[in-house]
């Protein structure tokens, strides 16, 4: 069953954009086919292929904090619920259209941008801002749900405008019990639907601002190799170390060049680094994690696993 629960801006990049601190989402790690024993049934929810976005005193942001300022009809949405954009922080995911066009508008930060009407928030959490800026929730995601649910009603009744109601939506929400055939199942159909993977949540669990087990997620993970033509040097924590690899080779009969700066171990990018130093890192072979590539033959958030020993 389904739960329906300006002033002038410079043009800036995302790299350089100052982030709004704070902002610490809630992620769910990698489903392995169980959930805590407390967990007696779970909520399921099809994850789109777009952006995390979190509302914060009715502005937009991503999930490291930079501005969104090309979600105009959202933002004007928020307006239409009395007191929420105050007193709550929307957890959603933004999107219009595909990964690529949604990162092209978000990513943008003049505003004006022509399909910025066109962004919807999939909202699937509300927190109160109090619990949010303690970084402490107490609430649990089944009255969370219910209070997502009050204020979208709200915008509904109020607003007579439909694009404006329309581009808040409460995200898709099933119940079934931690089962891990059934959840593979529903996970193969709402891939065949066009979502990206499946969100499973345990009903009770609090906010937790960090990685954790009461939040899984079930993707269609890929393992690549790819070979070493470029080093990078980091930035901040990782100055003076490694920062990303550009790779290149073939993904399902595709030639494609990506840039990869996740999923290293910090004593890794160390020893890559002092490798890289010693002009023995570029023409290596790497094992990549991936999600695929999108309709421009890009490697979907591609994460580092290892240096291929049987290719090197």
């Amino acid at each position: 069953m389904l739960l329906q629960i300006r002033s002038k801006e410079r043009r800036r990049t995302v790299a350089t954009q100052k982030r709004l601190a704070g902002i610490k989402p809630a992620k769910g790690l990698e489903f392995k086919g169980k959930f805590p024993a407390r967990t007696k049934f779970v909520y399921l929810e099809p994850k789109r292929d777009g952006l995390r976005c979190i509302v914060y005193k009715g502005k937009c942001y991503t999930a490291t904090g930079v501005r969104i300022v090309n979600a105009p009809l959202i933002e004007k949405a928020l307006k239409r619920i009395p007191g929420t954009a105050k007193n709550f922080v929307f957890d959603g995911e933004i999107f219009y259209k595909s990964c690529d066009v949604t990162k092209g508008i978000v990513k943008t930060q003049t505003p004006g941008h022509k399909l910025g009407h066109k962004l919807q928030l999939f909202a699937f959490d509300l927190i109160s801002k109090k619990e949010w800026d303690a970084k402490e929730c107490k609430t649990p995601l089944k009255r969370r749900k219910v209070n997502l649910a009050i204020a979208l009603t709200k915008l509904g009744v109020r607003c007579k405008d439909k694009a404006i109601r329309n581009a808040i939506q409460p995200c898709e929400c099933a119940v079934s019990e931690p089962n891990e055939k059934a959840l593979k199942k529903l996970f193969k159909q709402f891939v065949a639907q066009g979502f990206e993977g499946l969100m499973m949540k345990d009903p009770h669990s609090h906010y937790s601002f960090r990685k954790n087990r009461d939040w899984q997620k079930l993707k269609p993970y890929s393992e690549s190799d790819l070979k070493i033509i470029n080093v990078e040097t980091g930035t901040g924590k990782n100055k003076n170390r490694l920062g990303k690899l550009t790779l290149a080779g073939v993904i399902d009969g595709v030639k494609v060049k990506t840039k990869c700066g996740g999923g290293f171990l910090d004593k890794q990018r160390d020893e890559l680094w002092a490798m890289h130093k010693k002009g023995k890192l570029i023409g290596k072979i790497v094992e990549i994690e991936h999600e695929g590539l999108t309709k421009k033959n890009a490697v979907r958030f591609p994460q580092f696993r290892r240096i291929h020993p049987e290719k090197n």
